[in-house]
């Protein structure tokens, strides 16, 4: 390290590669410590230009990284004077005019101190934005020009920032001649403070730029009462010409957004609902916004929005900074979960509008806005989410849950209803066999918190149309396809190794015979109607097929080139028949089972089935078969 730091000082470069040659890493390591005068530092302190090419080229990271005293390369060549090594550097990489120092002090800050036009003017060629950048006494500089008495130099920036005419430059130079500082003065304020000979000239040409000559700093005064004696007649018929006034002539307002950041201007304009002054703050601050949405996790204006319920302004930052709508805070939570948590449904739906995706998205623990609205039955506003994600009822929490379960276990019965029905209406009936982390499906926790109304509509609707729960479920599936098929498998067991029945049987609340028909029927049917379902799809696909199902292919294929008119005129009609066949036939019949079952309750659960439907199997064979044949034709 000793013999590295000697070649830097002298510029040795022979001697640089000397202490590579002895140690490899020897440049990676230094580039590893946070805070350390690097090869670098060592060649800009004494200007040795051909020396720091050579480590640059080496090793780029070195133009950036700080010493133990806060300095960059490029502050110690300042410092020292080495202007050409300055120069070099500034036209290697432009960014390294923005390198901030102790205190933030850039290279440009540091030659506004100076007055050096020379380089002012160099540094602002190759990089016009560092005029922007400010102490961290939020000083540009301009304040740091006029502070140190450098008239010259002030007046070559202001001339720069009034040389470009586009309407870009004019904002910004308006922007930079009102910033304030710490203490809120303005570079105007500091001009007419100072009993300078120059300060007549100086404040003639601030009022010729885009200059409030209102404006008021920390200790409440504006530019006017800074000349009050009359060696300042000029200055002060200067500034009224202008339109300027003292404080006291002024109407007070709350200053104090004045000296917020933009970040905190924004947040103040979301709270409120301020569409006005959401655009004042862009115009301010450009790459606010995209500045926001590169933090991973936070809350962005459309967080606070959605929160306070304000619609018209969450559209808005929605508009111009969509990504915004999908972000998590760092709570884990979306705007739209925000704005469901504070009851402002309706900013929730017109969130849901425009991107009906928003409602797939999962904030903490993986719940979406419709397990919200599930574990709140909030009804309508469940319907709504659904209708605007159809998906989202596919959407399962970190604990395996869809909103059949956090319904359920909120024992929010009427949100498992409409649940229901949704489900029934969408062909999603397979959400029903769904299980948790736990293993639980819908009908499993229904059983467990005694939710006799749900369970009767999980198995079968018994509560409304019981001799159809019975009868399909006795009958062997192969021979009724058109048959609607009870959804729920009463054969799935949790991680306790209970099915629905068991847990039934143990809380003790449906009737004796239903317990019993239910075992027998979980024991006689597999899941979903048959072995090839139980066995999985391979086997499924590899099985024999049988004549019949050949037959009711061939059927279904024939009809699927009927005219979509006749089709559906045929349907009707069969499903008329095949519903009058049924209430005649089948239910008296089992009506007749169920008052044996419940004079004589047997002990071989396997009879249940033929009690209730001891000749049911051939006289439900015939009307299938009229009803397949219709529907085919």
């Amino acid at each position: 390290m000793e013999l590295l730091m000697e070649a830097s000082q002298a510029g040795n470069i022979d001697g640089l590669y000397a202490a590579i040659r002895e140690n490899a890493n020897i440049l990676a390591q230094i580039d590893a410590v946070p805070f350390v005068d690097t090869p670098l530092h060592a060649a800009a302190s004494a200007g040795h230009i051909q020396y720091a090419r050579e480590i640059m080229r080496l090793m780029p990271s070195f133009a950036t990284k700080s010493n133990q005293d806060g300095f960059c390369p490029i502050h110690l060549a300042l410092h020292r004077g080495h202007i050409q090594l300055v120069i070099w550097l500034v036209e290697r990489d432009s960014d390294l005019v923005r390198l901030k120092g102790r205190e933030a002090i850039t290279p440009l800050h540091y030659v506004a101190e100076q007055g050096n036009l020379h380089l002012l003017d160099r540094f602002l060629l190759v990089c016009p934005k560092s005029i922007e950048d400010v102490t961290i006494r939020n000083e540009t500089a301009l304040h740091i020009a006029l502070r140190n008495d450098m008239f010259e130099a002030f007046e070559f920036l202001v001339g720069r920032l009034h040389w470009d005419c586009h309407v870009e430059a004019r904002y910004r130079e308006k922007r930079i001649l009102n910033w304030k500082d710490v203490t809120g003065n303005t570079v105007l304020h500091i001009a007419t403070s100072k009993n300078q000979p120059q300060a007549s000239s100086l404040v003639k040409l601030l009022i010729s730029c885009i200059v409030d000559v209102n404006e008021k700093n920390g200790e409440g005064w504006t530019a006017l009462d800074y000349v009050q004696d009359e060696s300042q007649a000029e200055i002060r018929d200067l500034l009224c010409s202008a339109g300027a006034v003292g404080a006291s002539s002024l109407p007070i307002i709350d200053n104090s957004a004045s000296f917020l950041r933009t970040d905190q201007k924004l947040k103040m304009a979301a709270e409120v609902g301020d569409i006005q002054g959401l655009y004042s703050i862009i115009k301010e601050d450009q790459y606010l916004l995209e500045r926001i949405d590169q933090l991973p996790l936070t809350d962005t204006p459309l967080h606070i929005a959605a929160s306070k319920g304000h619609t018209q302004l969450a559209l808005e930052i929605m508009r111009l900074k969509p990504s915004f709508a999908e972000k998590l805070n760092q709570d884990g939570f979306s705007p739209m979960h925000l704005a469901l948590q504070s009851q402002s449904f309706q900013t929730a739906l017109r969130l849901a509008d425009v991107n009906g995706q928003l409602v797939c998205v999962k904030g903490r623990m993986g719940k979406t806005p419709v397990h919200f609205a599930a574990e709140k039955e909030e009804l309508e506003l469940l319907t709504a989410l659904l209708i605007a994600c159809p998906k989202s009822i596919d959407v399962v929490t970190e604990h395996k849950e869809t909103a059949l379960h956090i319904a359920a276990k909120n024992d929010k019965v009427e949100a498992l209803k409409l649940l229901f029905g949704w489900l029934k209406l969408t062909g999603k009936n397979r959400v029903l066999n769904w299980i948790d982390d736990e293993g639980n499906t819908v009908l499993h926790i229904a059983s467990r918190r005694n939710q006799i109304e749900v369970v009767r509509l999980l198995i079968g609707l018994v509560k409304y149309f019981p001799s159809v729960f019975f009868i399909i479920r006795v009958i062997y599936y192969d021979f009724l396809p058109f048959v609607h098929r009870i959804e729920v498998d009463l054969n799935m067991k949790n991680s306790e190794g209970l099915t629905a029945v068991d847990i039934l049987q143990q809380e003790g609340q449906l009737d004796f015979w239903i317990i019993l028909a239910m075992r027998a029927v979980a024991k006689r049917i597999l899941p979903l109607g048959g072995p090839e379902y139980a066995t999985g799809a391979a086997d499924y696909f590899r099985r024999k097929i049988s004549g019949f199902r050949k037959w009711a292919i061939a059927a279904y294929s024939q009809n699927l080139f009927m005219p979509d008119g006749n089709r559906n005129a045929v349907f009707v009609v069969a499903v008329s028949i095949a519903t009058a066949t049924y209430q005649a036939v089948l239910s008296p019949l089992v009506d007749f089972g169920r008052r044996i079952l419940l004079q004589f309750p047997p002990t071989d659960l396997t009879l249940i089935p033929l009690l209730i439907a001891p000749t049911t199997t051939y006289l439900n064979l015939c009307p299938a078969l009229l009803f397949w044949g219709s529907i085919s034709r």
